[in-house]
């Protein structure tokens, strides 16, 4: 009794189609499973230069290639056919950053990690020089006061023993962290800077605004970048 209830319940889990009214119906969803096709596997590349050979060399023709994001390049290839319309991934690229994002460096440095930073994570130009100039005279003991306004800041800094030196911190500023191929130009955006100070000495903090529209102009680098150097690819961002 037991055994032939158990068989009418394991009976019913298997799905069955029938007929009716001429139209075909099943007792249980079905769904096709993918051909068992051949898949490449994806090559993990990091640079567009490598990118580009890799297409060359593998004669993939005219594949798409699809701008992810300004850190993240995909080759893929067409519908390989049949009703899933899959499609296979041949390459990706990602660039080479440093260790830690810009926007992982939360809280307050202190004066000689943010120079360090300020010198390693960003492009070197005129507003990096200008910090380095004004924090790298910035002693310690020479902090004297700190005025905030919400906006900017000043700060006033020793000069001697009795006299002191105004010095106004310029706010936002366009600072470009290495976050991109180093085919393209990194892209700039805007940062706020923040410095307080004490007897126990001074602390550097770098604030983005949420301002995304590097991303945008990274994308737009890249395709203009793989299209420059093969116009017959087909490249979406």
């Amino acid at each position: 009794m037991i055994k032939d209830a158990l068989e009418y319940l394991v009976g019913l889990a298997k799905p069955e189609t029938f007929n009716f009214d001429g139209k075909r119906y099943a007792t249980d969803k079905l769904v096709e499973l993918p051909s068992k096709k051949p898949t490449p596997a994806r090559v993990e590349l990091h640079t567009l230069t490598g990118l580009l050979a890799f297409i060359q060399y593998e004669q993939l023709g005219k594949p798409l290639v699809t701008v992810d994001g300004p850190n993240s390049v995909t080759v893929r290839s067409g519908f390989v056919g049949g009703e899933f319309l899959q499609r296979f991934e041949y390459v990706r690229a990602t660039p080479y950053l440093p260790g830690q994002s810009i926007s992982n460096a939360h809280g307050w440095q202190d004066l000689e990690t943010f120079l360090l930073m300020l010198q390693t994570w960003f492009v070197q130009d005129e507003t990096t020089e200008l910090l380095l100039q004004l924090l790298g005279n910035m002693k310690t003991e020479s902090v004297a006061t700190i005025a905030d306004d919400g906006i900017s800041q000043s700060v006033a800094t020793r000069r001697g023993v009795s006299s002191l030196e105004k010095v106004v911190l310029p706010s936002p500023l366009l600072l470009r962290p290495f976050r991109t191929f180093s085919e393209i130009e990194q892209p700039a955006s805007s940062f706020v800077l923040r410095i307080r100070g004490d007897e126990d000495g001074a602390d550097c903090r770098l604030v983005e605004t949420h301002d995304n529209q590097w991303q945008l102009k990274a994308c737009a680098d890249i395709e203009e970048y793989l299209v420059a150097q093969a116009p017959d690819l087909v490249v979406v961002s």
